[in-house]
């Protein structure tokens, strides 16, 4: 969460406000050197997101399947190598 001063409006009237926004970033998610999708996701517990998408989108049958996975924080990229061939 990042605290930020915003411009408030009410009745016709702008005050300033001290407001949060939660921070977004486009996570690229690649197995098998195959990009598969673009998340807009929070910057946290990436690697997680990553198996859980997945796992819920049939891409890899458990955990088990996931041999080596790499966050790249600077180009906003994961990627998951597994033991599956046809992605």
């Amino acid at each position: 969460m990042q605290k930020i001063e915003i411009d408030f409006i009410k009745d016709g009237t702008v005050s300033k406000k001290i407001d949060f926004v939660t921070e977004e970033v486009p996570l690229t998610l690649e197995i098998n050197n195959k990009e598969i999708a673009t998340l807009l996701c929070s910057p946290r517990d990436l690697k997680e997101l990553s198996i859980g998408f997945a796992y819920t989108s049939s891409l890899i049958k458990d955990l088990s399947s996931v041999k080596n996975i790499v966050i790249d924080e600077e180009r906003w990229k994961a990627s998951l190598e597994t033991d599956l061939s046809g992605l």
